[in-house]
């Protein structure tokens, strides 16, 4: 369902670069294709879980729910002649029994079983990276058969290069060009990503999941998003922008950029591409004192979330962006410093 919304939010969308077009025409066609055999069944599984949802969370703050929080995690509902006073008890009696009556037993996760999906994520995560920058601007030598178990691939566009390297259990994103730029990836399926983020030595971090939880500062990276090529090719902007400080050509679409007086300061200039209008600016953190860069589209026209869930708000926002920014944005679409993680 969700997917589907996705496509529909970008299916009409322009951007002056030729191989960042073709892959999503490739990955719409994908998607699209038997689309409708399931879609029916899904969105009434979605309705039927949001009418739960609505149900369940307003009365959570009940004392029913409250009381209940000290008990064993492990209880067993019973219909007793208290509880069933309880008209929110009774309901989660019966949605315990509907659980039991419809649910299906599963296979035990065994050692095994998590070590093969963990190694078939970091497999898919891998692929994935080499799709997304091979579909960005870097260009790789097309005769080099690629080794997927010792990953060591080195990729080029006019003045930058690129390496892609998996070490341990860990993705690397190397990028020169005045500087060097490194990025780690850490494709993981389980709650171990800090202690492997510690193993490795980068600029910056970030945990792979296929599971999406706004608490924790991770990289959305699954099979049935669509937008996960996207995510891994905003990474390679970032270090791209991160390692150029001659600001001659655009990162996104090659092509010149050029000062733009008007918008710049004078010890923070604006960089601006006139073909593809992403701007390159330097940002200033005045509770740390560092500076950062950070991109921006010129003259972007914002469109509305209000109204849509939060899901759905957020994926609006990356994509009226198209994935260029290479800093956090509010709801309001404005610049998160890096730094504090506050406005300015």
């Amino acid at each position: 369902v969700y997917t589907n919304q996705t496509i529909k939010i970008n299916l009409l969308e322009r951007v002056n670069h030729l191989n960042y077009f073709l892959a999503l025409g490739k990955l719409h066609t994908g998607y699209s294709r038997n689309f409708d055999s399931y879609y029916a069944v899904s969105m009434r599984c979605l309705n039927k879980l949001q009418y739960i949802t609505s149900t369940l969370v307003p009365r959570l703050k009940r004392p029913v729910y409250k009381n209940n929080r000290m008990r064993p995690t492990q209880i067993k509902l019973r219909k007793t002649n208290i509880l069933s006073m309880h008209k929110e008890y009774h309901q989660v009696y019966k949605l315990a029994k509907s659980f039991a009556a419809n649910g299906t037993p599963e296979k035990p996760l065994t050692a095994t079983n998590v070590k093969n999906l963990q190694k078939t994520y970091f497999f898919f995560c891998e692929m994935l990276c080499a799709f997304a920058i091979g579909h960005f601007n870097f260009t790789c030598d097309e005769n080099k058969q690629i080794d997927f178990a010792r990953l060591n691939m080195d990729f080029t566009f006019k003045g930058w290069k690129l390496k892609l390297k998996n070490v341990k259990q860990a993705l690397t994103i190397e990028v020169k060009k005045d500087l060097t730029y490194k990025i780690a990836l850490v494709p993981t399926i389980l709650d171990d990503g800090e202690t492997l983020l510690k193993s490795v030595k980068a600029d910056e971090c970030f945990i792979c999941s296929p599971y999406e939880d706004g608490e924790k500062d991770g990289l959305l990276i699954d099979i049935t998003n669509i937008e996960s090529f996207r995510r891994i090719q905003q990474l390679v902007l970032r270090a791209m922008v991160h390692a150029d400080k001659k600001r001659k050509e655009c990162p996104f679409c090659k092509n010149k950029l050029t000062l733009n007086k008007e918008k710049s300061l004078p010890d923070r200039p604006v960089y601006e591409c006139t073909s593809c209008r992403t701007e390159i600016a330097e940002g200033y953190c005045p509770e740390t004192g560092k500076t950062y860069p950070f991109t921006r589209i010129a003259g972007l026209a914002k469109t509305s979330t209000f109204g849509d869930d939060e899901w759905l708000a957020k994926r609006k926002i990356e994509a009226q962006m198209y994935f260029r920014n290479i800093t956090d944005l509010t709801d309001e679409m404005e610049i998160i410093c890096p730094h504090c993680g506050k406005t300015h």
